[in-house]
């Protein structure tokens, strides 16, 4: 009969809490390595992205290539060596954060439901992340624009509901010099 009940509490890792807890806490190890290595590429694509649409945004108000434009940025903004290097640890961290902001509040089960919403989480942080490089950083600054391409200093596309940093009233520019 004693070996009957050690074979039952051998099959049933239920019967064994110890068991139990070493699976789950490999389980959440492996969700974790899995939420770092989908989300921090997700987060670096999601800055890639805004950077090229805020370079386009610049672009088409300066009325060049981006690379005459980039010269026009003033020092400090986004596009600085250590301000760039500060956006891509913010984006890389947003969705691990949003996942671990949803899934780290319950204790429990991790089921797919939660799964599901901290990774529905993490997408609304880089979303919000996003929108909001894009309201600080699409406009030209210091009024380095042509107010033919960009009325009131930013780009025609952008959503009227969206606020938007301030350009400045539109100034002469002396663009002999960046060819």
């Amino acid at each position: 009969m004693r070996t009957d009940e050690a074979r039952q509490t051998a099959a049933d890792p239920a019967a064994r809490p110890d068991l139990a807890e070493a699976r789950a806490r490999r389980r959440l190890i492996v969700l974790g390595g899995l939420v770092v290595a989908v989300g921090v590429p997700l987060g670096l694509l999601a800055e890639w992205r805004t950077q090229a649409v805020i370079e386009r945004a610049w672009s088409t108000c300066v009325g060049m290539t981006w690379t005459p434009t980039y010269a026009l940025a003033p020092d400090g903004t986004r596009f600085g060596m250590f301000t760039w290097w500060f956006y891509l640890l913010v984006y890389a961290i947003g969705f691990p954060l949003g996942f671990l902001l949803v899934t780290g509040r319950v204790r429990g089960r991790l089921s797919g439901r939660r799964i599901a919403a901290g990774c529905a989480a993490g997408l609304i942080v880089l979303a919000a992340l996003s929108a909001a490089d894009l309201s600080l950083n699409v406009a030209p600054k210091d009024g380095y624009y042509l107010s033919n391409h960009c009325p009131a200093g930013h780009p025609a596309w952008w959503p009227s509901w969206l606020p938007i940093s301030d350009s400045g009233d539109a100034r002469p520019m002396d663009l002999s010099d960046l060819g």
